[in-house]
């Protein structure tokens, strides 16, 4: 639901930015749709397509979300000794950044990864 924080989004674009197959991301969005966090609403540029946004059930189950993370993180926080804090936050910077490094180069150099779906030609 995070990808759609910023707005619809099309089943194709999600599914490639989770590195998933489209039609695994289409039975989840399809649950989603169907517990209301979801809908579905035309694309304006194209009288076809169809993109996905949150409802007003899933924005504020979103915003929930976030602040039980930052709860938890900032529990977890002050957990941690305070001189070592700093420290615990550069490395997990340093990790958030490993992890985005590792999805990148995995993503384009899968050979069995679904490939993003063709735009369709207009039929005449």
């Amino acid at each position: 639901m995070r990808l759609l924080a910023d707005g619809p989004r099309l089943n194709t674009d999600l599914a490639q930015a989770l590195g998933i197959d489209l039609s695994t991301a289409s039975r989840n969005l399809a649950k989603l749709e169907d517990a209301g966090y979801v809908e579905r609403v035309a694309v304006a540029e194209d009288g076809r397509a169809v993109a996905n946004r949150l409802t007003r059930k899933g924005k504020k189950c979103l915003e929930s979300l976030v602040c039980d993370e930052r709860l938890v993180l900032g529990g977890l926080a002050n957990r941690l000794p305070p001189e070592r804090r700093d420290l615990a936050a550069e490395v997990l910077r340093d990790l958030a950044a490993a992890v985005d490094a590792e999805i990148a180069e995995r993503t384009s150099t899968c050979t069995t990864c679904e490939p993003a779906a063709k735009p369709r030609r207009n039929a005449r």
